[in-house]
């Protein structure tokens, strides 16, 4: 899950340290009546969108005469594909997306939409070196491009690049609102040793400021509860948290890290309020586990009830991830080995492999958590370094590191 919208975009884990009963081989249907798998409403409705609205586009590999018409028509089927994957965190949609995106011509230059739209399916593909090398190509193009400075910084934070992060937001300050650029800056300054002057600028921003639209409000509110999510300051983060959901309640980001602050502080009847009205088998995995860990952390009947046969349910979704041997999502399958399937081992696995590749507090938190199940010394130590090297505040952590006697 990537840091409160700075812009809205979110390896595979080695398969011979897992169960064998997760272990990666072709799957071949016994007969062609075999249902390998119901597809979400949002994929069927996204073919029907796309056929509806195609026009007659070969092979762009192939065919070497594409008109403006045939160029302007895959893009905008791309930009159609990539909204419905936004909205639904639906792995299949950024495959779509990705093989619209594919059609255009190798023999033709890229727009900078293209290059946008790559760089955001690779980002949420983990792919965040291929993601910047299409950023630059965009910014080739037009230096002033406010969403491809966003997209960097964005994916700058995500592996902890904060110095180039800083410059990205330093960029955009002559581009685009100063509400933009101030969330964006006060996210890096929050992870390097400033967070409680970033949460007292963006509080003094959202209490002075009449000038900001609706969408500015709910990011700087998204912003501010996180910050004070991590400084420990839960009744303001919960605040800050429901408000940003008030506003925009279809935002992943604060779907679930506003489920996991209401988890933590066992206010599991307010968590599974969140998820009661919506569509159990459009929630991305991540979400679904919050929702079972809600349910289960009720203790009622009922809820447990609920609760199996949701995890059934993500037990079958990982199962079927292997079988198309598709990239196990390793912070989800960590959070769900760790949570709910009880299998610290592999919990530990995973989250490693997601810290290797992004490094949001969300994620150190989720290897220190596992860590400590798997009693690791070593590993908390090496995140207690990296987290004293980064001046990062977060009172969980600072918890995890007491509780485990590591010395900082």
């Amino acid at each position: 899950m990537s840091q409160p919208r700075l812009v809205h975009f979110l390896t595979t884990l080695c398969i011979s340290i897992l169960s064998p009963v997760l272990s990666a081989q072709p799957f071949v249907p016994a007969s062609a009546g075999y249902v390998v798998e119901t597809l979400p409403s949002a994929i069927v409705s996204l073919s029907k969108e796309l056929t509806e609205n195609r026009t007659t586009i070969t092979d762009s590999r192939i065919d070497s005469t594409h008109s403006e018409v045939q160029l302007a028509e895959i893009e905008k089927q791309a930009l159609a594909a990539y909204r419905i994957a936004v909205n639904t965190q639906e792995q299949r949609a950024y495959g779509h997306t990705l093989a619209i995106l594919k059609r255009w011509p190798i023999q033709e230059e890229k727009t900078a939409t293209i290059h946008i739209l790559l760089a955001s399916v690779l980002q949420h593909e983990h792919q965040f070196k291929e993601a910047l090398s299409h950023l630059d190509a965009a910014l080739i193009k037009d230096s002033a491009y406010p969403q491809a400075w966003l997209m960097r910084a964005q994916i700058n934070l995500v592996i902890a690049d904060y110095n180039s992060a800083r410059e990205n937001c330093n960029v955009l300050s002559s581009l685009v609102q100063p509400a933009v650029s101030i969330n964006c800056i006060a996210q890096v300054e929050a992870l390097t040793g400033n967070a409680q002057s970033s949460l007292t600028l963006l509080e003094n921003m959202l209490s002075e400021n009449q000038d900001l639209s609706r969408q500015d409000y709910a990011e700087l509110f998204t912003s501010a509860a996180s910050i004070a999510h991590r400084l420990g300051k839960s009744e303001d983060a919960i605040r800050y948290y429901n408000t940003a959901w008030q506003i925009s309640p279809d935002q992943p980001y604060v779907l679930v890290h506003y489920a996991q602050l209401l988890l933590e502080q066992s206010r599991f009847d307010d968590a599974i309020s969140l998820f009661v009205s919506r569509d159990e088998r459009a929630l991305p995995d991540e979400q679904k586990i919050l929702y079972t860990r809600a349910l289960l952390m009720s203790k009622e009947p009922d809820n447990i009830t609920h609760a199996n046969r949701l995890k059934e349910n993500l037990e079958e979704s990982f199962k079927a991830a292997f079988k198309r041997e598709e990239a196990l999502p390793n912070k989800a399958y960590a959070q769900y080995a760790l949570y709910i399937d009880k299998k610290p081992q592999e919990a530990l696995v995973a989250a490693r492999a997601n810290w290797s590749l992004q490094k949001e507090p969300s994620d150190t938190l989720l290897l220190a958590l596992a860590a400590q199940e798997n009693d690791s010394q070593a590993v908390l130590a090496v995140l207690a370094r990296w987290i004293d090297a980064h001046r990062t505040e977060d009172a969980r952590l600072d918890n995890v590191f007491a509780e485990n006697g590591v010395v900082r």
